[in-house]
């Protein structure tokens, strides 16, 4: 225990004990040159872990407490990626994806925590994503480098959506590996390149991204899954009329359910999986041309083969 009136590292004064637990003991202090009044933590050493783990987790957690702030301010933290290389980032949001990994928007791109229930081991590190050039080098790039990410979001097919400062919208694959879609103020309706905010309603999939010249919204083909297959699960249009040009949406599914559709004689017209929990289909077959007019069953099943389910399509050409 640390006595009142004790001088540590020669400017903070303990000045009373505030509060303790089973590893730790709270103090109040004063910073005697710019008299300051701070938290000093002391952390118990019991013998069963070294002081080096010991100093480590407290290293761990001071970089958590330097995001808490302002929720308008910006962030900064120390953290060491899977290189090795300490980076002086500055954090701006994070997002929890489906697989329970931690992504966060910095000034320099994204950072992924895969593991986060293992935060105080030794030997824990985030995972800048390396996107390979596939030029024939053998090279690959961190993902989204230099870009300054103001918000992420999960759909309900465990996809990124990136809002940037700068850059407008990226749509990332689930191991953000791909981009699926690049949104500018340039290539589409997007009102500005400058994101402060994006919301995905779970039921209909539509996607409302804030920009700094307002707020405007993309139908997205990925919404939640249910926790099992509905017995209400339906496709829309239905019937499909001829003069209708859009997709055909199979609704009411689970995340990952694999998808066929056959005609009447059970013939394999079209296959694919759900983006999230909806299936959407062009009204074509394996061969790329329309089918023809008639029933088209929709054969659906878990991605363990355990539950399944099926409806059926009218298509009137």
């Amino acid at each position: 225990m640390t006595k009142e009136g004790t001088v540590l590292d020669g400017k903070y004064e303990i000045l009373a004990e505030v509060g303790r637990g089973g590893m730790s003991i709270v103090y109040l202090a004063r910073d005697k040159r710019l008299n300051k009044q701070w938290a000093v933590k002391e952390i118990k050493n019991d013998g069963k872990k070294s002081a080096k783990t010991l100093l480590k987790g407290l290293e761990r957690e001071a970089n958590i407490l330097k995001n808490v702030d302002h929720p308008v301010l910006p962030r900064i933290v120390d953290i060491i990626n899977q290189d090795g290389t300490k980076l002086d980032y500055i954090t701006y949001c994070m997002a929890i994806d489906k697989e329970g990994a931690i992504w966060v928007g910095t000034n320099h791109g994204p950072l992924l925590f895969s593991n986060p229930s293992k935060f105080f081991d030794e030997n824990f590190y985030c995972t800048q994503i390396k996107v390979p050039r596939n030029d024939g080098t053998n090279l690959a790039d961190f993902l989204l480098t230099n870009t300054l990410i103001k918000t992420i979001v999960i759909d309900g097919a465990n996809r990124k959506w990136i809002g940037t400062e700068y850059e407008g919208v990226y749509l990332l694959s689930e191991d953000g590996m791909e981009t699926i879609h690049h949104f500018t103020a340039e290539n589409s309706p997007l009102l500005s390149n400058s994101i402060s905010s994006i919301a995905i309603h779970p039921r209909t999939g539509e996607v409302f991204i804030g920009t700094s010249k307002g707020l405007i919204s993309y139908q997205s083909d990925a919404t939640e899954g249910g926790e099992q297959l509905s017995e209400d699960a339906y496709a829309y249009p239905n019937p499909v009329k001829s003069d209708y040009t859009g997709v055909i949406t199979v609704t009411g599914l689970v995340r990952d359910t694999n998808v066929k559709i056959t005609n009447t004689s059970g013939k394999l017209i079209y296959s694919g999986t759900s983006v999230g929990g909806q299936f959407t289909w062009n009204g074509r077959n394996l061969q790329g041309n329309k089918v023809s007019s008639g029933i088209y069953f929709v054969l659906a099943a878990d991605k363990d083969g355990k539950q399944g389910i099926a409806t059926k399509i009218v298509i009137i050409r």
